[in-house]
């Protein structure tokens, strides 16, 4: 940091501090010059140079904030700076002489050029003064000039001027310099000194010679004698001249001596204009071009020019009818020159030249001035413009690819010229729509309008439309009008036009749906009718199809004489639009349309079915008919029938539904009774117009003569009426009818059936009533004197009742927690005849989740029954709705879903175990619906297990008691319900977690009470328990731990007979305590021996030969028995007895 750093100053020390020198540098000597003599007293300048000045590297901020410093510089360039002063700076160049100006004459002589040259040249220093001069390849051949100048060669083409005096001096030399033929022409050049002045003169001896100098600058006018060409020319400060000439060969300008042009013109027609852009690519081969001109048609407005090259500036003028176009370029160019002139104009009417020229004017952009003109023209137009060659001379066409970059594009129409002289023409025009209409329509005899729904199909193409007319037919109202992008519709009634407005420009499909009618009375306008149909306006093709529908009172008759324009369609049977059928279809291709029609109206058609259905029952005889009125043609809203009199104050009238929009009954009424018969009138809301259906049923109670067994009744059957209304009369057309008879199981019934031409049938012929019954029969006609009468008798047999109910299967699934709340979902499989609602014994206090009867959800309602017929206070009753459309010998399925509180709950126990009671629905009448098969499964938490089989109930997972002990047991999850089959209903219980636990049972029962164990208590307490008898009995014989096992084991086995399970769930239970009792007594058994063993082999060294004895072998064989008893008798903490003789008699070795 301390570094000092030099700092180059601007000042210059003062003269009497002397810089200091390098070593071994001799101070300058003192000037011995004789013409700088030295005075005395003055002193020797001395050079000044930059001043070094060394300073703290800290101080340089405020150095560089000093007004005095200047700059600092690296080390490198401080040491350069500092060499460069140190040396003596050397004197200054003098100018000796300096030649002036410079005029040099040619005259060509054949294949010689003799030039004459005059220098002017001021001598300034001290003779003699030497001036260097080169002329290159010219030759020297004389000089003149005064005293004291001479002329030195120095090398090739090389000289020097020697002058002896000072002042200025003229200087004549001669030289020659050799002529070259070329077939550019004939030039010549040499070297020059280089003066500020130089004029340059040439002579040859030919007239009318293009002349070409190097450099050329600025021209003198000079005149030349005849048959001579002179030039002269200013050329400023060169090194050398050259002179190239040649013969004119035309008199035009002298850029169009070898001049060519390719044009390529692109023409872009849109927006209303013409856009011309023309791109001129001279070719300069021979000669210099400073001004290009070109020819624009005077109805085009010139946009802008512009060029490669370097561009002066540019004019338009109009001459004689053509405007011409004027372009100035820097200097004089050559080689290629690109020039782009851009035009417009407005798009005329009629057709139009696009490009082209004749001998009095162009139509195109074109070059003027030069020898050769090609080009190609590239036309463009928008899609909504179609382009027409009206005329094409001296053109080519050409594929794009032909075409130069600039004027390729996608729809350009190419040409090919060689020659300005050319004619095309063109014309556009808009691009017309070209439209093309289908249309589907519908036209709809109603009873007092023809409506008319029309779908008109447009084709739109080439070019997009925002709007479309439609010419409507007089006398047509629109009523509505759809179609996407619709904006908006207007109707000119005066015009009869339809204009849709779109709002977008549109191509493409556009379906177009008119809805529309007009007032027409069916069968009273008598005059003829011309079927309306839409006409698109301004369309190319128009065709489409007819479909002519009509109500069925309505007859459309076609006058085929009047035709026009329209060809029969086959008509599909059974087409409808609404309750109108289809009449008629036609086609078209062309216009105008005509189909001329009439209407009639078709007088009203009534025919009648009478369906009668008599059921017996002991004490009641119902008959139900059902009276069926087809009208046809046209409708009417009355209709009549006769009832018995006997009957007439009870029957019930019903308007049967048939179709969507069936009316309902609006008055019905009874007139005065007639010949036994009551005629009864009924009017609907509105009139009907096919099948009018009535539901018609009575009760009538049989006869029964004292003291018979046998009962008589009597049915006629209702007799169904013509329309009458006013002075209209429309009769009934036909009249049919069917009887069935349907009795209950306890009658006998037989029947005979009178009047008309009625007839027994089996009752698989019906085909107005179901096939179901006793007897059957039918008739066709019924006389109006006589009405079609049933006669039954009826006789009652005694038979046993049978139950009502039957369920065949019954599940019931209860899923319990630790928590008092159970939930149940139980379902029957049943059979049953009653058809409204069913009796049910459910859990007293429960809350009610889904029922379902036959997948149909039903409610629950209190039923108050006797007390002797209820189950018991855990129970309480209820009725289920059990209507149901299928009948009373088909099964169907009944599903309860509740929940109950449980007391006591799952678990509820100090002691590891319990007891459950969980009581079962119940259906029908106390001891009145037998259940043939009963399965309940239980769901209870892991930790928790059903020991045994309930009363009554059978587990269907049975465990083997000795497989639970030696392998444990884990019972299934779930259980699969697949054996209840199709349930009807999707309710699933909460049974994650849990264990499933499905006991089964024949008979059905009341309720089921089931022991639970916890799993953990028990298995610790049975544990416990064995593990207490195994360290009791260890100190025990072994004969006394078998007996002990024995027993225990057949204990287990006869108590396995009576219940397997409950002993497998204590094996279960005990399995680890009865391990640990094993185990314990083998380790016992094995180091017990061990220890004996031990005992003996240690007594044997400290016994004597005589201790042995022949009976000591059997001595020494000691008994289990007794070695263990010894050993387990014997305390840990006293010693064992010394070996030796039992009877301490025998000496110890």
């Amino acid at each position: 940091m301390g570094e000092a750093f030099p700092l180059l100053g601007q000042e210059t020390p003062p003269a009497a501090t002397e810089p200091a020198k390098p070593p071994g540098e001799a101070a300058p000597a003192a000037s011995t010059s004789p013409t700088a003599p030295q005075t005395a007293g003055s002193t020797t300048d001395k050079p000044s140079g930059p001043h070094e000045v060394y300073l703290p590297f800290k101080f340089l901020k405020g150095i560089f904030e000093s007004q005095g410093a200047s700059v600092v510089v690296p080390l490198a360039e401080y040491k350069r700076l500092k060499e460069a002063a140190e040396k003596q700076l050397p004197a200054a160049p003098t100018v000796s002489a300096v030649i002036t100006s410079a005029s040099y004459v040619a005259t060509v002589e054949q294949d010689l050029a003799r030039i004459r040259a005059e220098l002017t040249v001021n001598v300034l220093g001290t003779p003699w003064v030497e001036i260097p001069i080169r002329f290159g390849d010219a030759a020297v051949g004389k000089l003149e000039a005064g005293d004291k100048i001479l002329l030195k060669g120095t090398g090739e083409g090389n000289y020097s001027l020697l002058f002896g005096n000072a002042g200025e001096q003229k200087v004549t030399i001669e030289l020659t310099a050799r002529v070259h033929t070329s077939p550019e022409g004939r030039d010549f050049g040499f070297d020059v000194p280089t003066t500020g002045i130089t004029i340059f003169e040439i002579m040859i001896p030919e007239a009318d010679q293009t002349v070409e100098v190097t450099p050329r600058l600025i021209g003198i006018p000079v005149e030349a004698a005849a048959k001579q060409t002179r030039i002269k020319a200013n050329l400023g400060a060169t090194p050398r001249i050259a002179a190239r000439w040649r013969p004119k060969a035309t008199s035009k300008p002298e850029m169009d001596l070898l001049a060519s042009v390719t044009n390529y013109t692109k023409v872009s027609i849109e927006d209303g204009l013409i856009h011309t852009d023309a791109l001129l690519s001279y070719e300069v081969l021979r000669g210099e071009v400073s001004q290009l001109r070109a020819s624009v048609p005077t109805d085009q407005r010139i946009l802008d020019v512009s060029a490669e090259s370097r561009l002066k500036g540019w004019s338009a003028k109009e001459e004689d009818g053509r405007q011409f176009v004027t372009i100035d370029l820097l200097g004089g160019q050559t080689g290629k020159i690109n020039v782009e002139i851009h035009t417009e104009r407005k798009i005329p009417d009629e057709p139009f030249d696009i490009a082209g020229s004749t001998d009095t004017q162009n139509v195109g952009i074109h070059a003027l001035d030069v020898v050769r003109e090609s080009g190609q023209i590239g036309i463009f137009h928008s899609r909504d413009l179609t382009l027409t060659i009206e005329q094409q001379q001296g053109v080519v066409r050409i594929d794009g690819d032909e075409l130069f970059s600039k004027l390729r594009g996608q729809g350009v129409t190419s040409f090919k010229y060689y020659s300005p002289k050319f004619a095309l023409k063109v014309s556009v025009k808009p691009v017309q729509s070209r439209v093309l209409v289908d249309q589907v329509a519908q036209l709809v005899f109603m009873d007092d309008e023809l409506r008319l729904n029309s779908v008109l199909n447009y084709t739109i193409e080439r070019a997009g439309l925002f709007q479309l007319q439609i010419k409507i037919p007089e006398g047509l109202t629109i009523d509505n009008v759809e179609c996407p992008g619709l904006k908006e519709f207007n109707v000119n009634d005066s015009a009869h036009l339809l204009t849709v407005s779109l709002n977008d420009k549109t191509v493409g499909q556009v379906p177009v749906t008119i809805r529309s009618h007009r007032n027409y009375s069916a069968g009273q306008d008598q005059a003829e009718l011309i079927l309306p149909v839409l006409e698109p306006v301004e369309v190319e093709r128009d065709t489409g199809t007819l479909h002519v529908f009509a109500r069925e009172s309505i007859e459309v008759i076609t006058n085929d004489q009047g035709l026009v324009s329209a060809q029969p369609l086959p008509v599909v049977p059974g087409t409808a639009a609404g309750d109108a059928l289809a009449t008629s279809s036609w086609s078209y291709t062309r216009r105008p349309v005509t189909i001329p029609v009439k209407t009639m109206r078709k007088p009203t058609r009534i025919q009648s079915t009478v369906a009668t259905t008599v059921r017996l029952q002991p004490e009641l005889t119902e008959v139900k008919t059902r009276l069926d009125f087809q009208v046809q043609y046209a409708g009417i809203d009355t209709f009549r029938f006769l009832v018995p009199e006997t009957v007439s104050d009870r029957i019930q009238i019903e308007s049967v539904s048939t179709q969507n929009s069936s009316p309902g009954i609006k008055q019905k009424s009874a007139a005065p009774a007639k010949d036994g018969w009551v005629e009864w009138t009924v009017v609907m809301q509105r009139e009907v117009l096919g099948t009018q259906s009535f539901s018609i049923s009575y009760d009538q109670k049989p006869d029964q003569a004292a003291g018979a067994k046998d009962r008589k009744i009597a049915v006629q059957a209702i007799r169904p009426l013509g329309y009458v209304k006013g002075e209209t009369k429309t009769p009934l057309s036909q009249v049919s009818g069917e009887l069935a008879i349907t009795k209950d199981d306890s009658l006998a019934v037989s029947a005979q059936a009178t009047g008309g031409d009625v007839e027994p049938i089996d009752v698989r012929e019906l085909t107005l009533l179901p096939h179901n019954g006793t007897q059957a029969f039918r008739y066709f006609t019924q006389p109006d004197d006589k009405a079609i009468q049933l006669e039954l008798t009826q006789t009652k047999y005694e038979i046993k009742e049978v139950v009502a109910s039957v369920v065949s299967k019954e599940m019931v699934e209860v899923v319990v927690g630790e928590s008092s709340d159970a939930t149940y979902l139980a379902r029957f499989r049943l059979k049953t005849s009653e058809r409204q609602r069913l009796l049910a014994h459910l859990p007293k206090g429960l809350k009610v989740l889904n029922v379902t009867v036959a997948g149909r959800e039903v409610s629950l309602e209190r039923a108050d029954i006797a007390s002797d017929q209820q189950l018991g206070n855990l129970w309480e009753t209820y009725w289920i709705n059990v209507a149901r459309d299928s009948g009373s010998d088909q099964e169907f399925v009944i599903s309860l879903h509740f929940q109950w509180t449980v007391n006591p709950t799952l678990g509820d126990s100090s002691y590891g175990r319990g007891s459950l009671d969980l009581p079962m629905p119940v259906l029908g009448q106390k001891e009145t619906v037998p259940v043939q098969q009963l399965k309940t499964i239980v769901y209870v938490p892991e930790k928790f297990s059903l020991v045994g089989d309930p009363e009554g109930f059978v587990s269907s997972y049975q465990i083997r008691p000795w497989h639970a002990f030696w392998w444990g047991h884990r019972q299934p999850a779930s259980i699969d319900p697949s054996w209840f089959g199709d349930t009807g209903s999707t309710e699933r219980l909460p049974t994650q977690g849990r264990v499933a636990y499905e006991f089964s049972n024949l008979g059905g029962a009341l309720q089921m009470t089931v022991t639970w164990w916890n799993r953990v208590r028990m298995a610790f307490l049975f544990s416990f328990a064995a593990g207490g008898i195994a360290l009791l009995l260890m100190k025990t014989s072994i004969d006394n731990k078998l007996s002990v096992l024995a027993m225990a084991i057949f204990a287990a086995v006869l108590y396995g007979l009576k219940d397997s399970q409950t002993l497998a769930h204590v094996l279960l239970a005990t399995r680890y305590g009865l391990f640990f009792l094993l185990g314990l007594w083998t380790i016992k058994s094995l180091f017990g021996r061990r220890a004996i063993a031990a005992s003996a082999i240690v007594a044997a060294p400290l016994m004597g030969s005589a201790a042995v004895t022949p009976t000591a072998p059997a001595a020494a064989t000691v008994s289990n028995e007794t070695t263990t008893s010894a050993t387990e008798s014997s305390s840990p903490d006293t010693p064992p007895p010394p070996p030796g003789n039992p009877d301490n008699n025998q000496p110890q070795a």
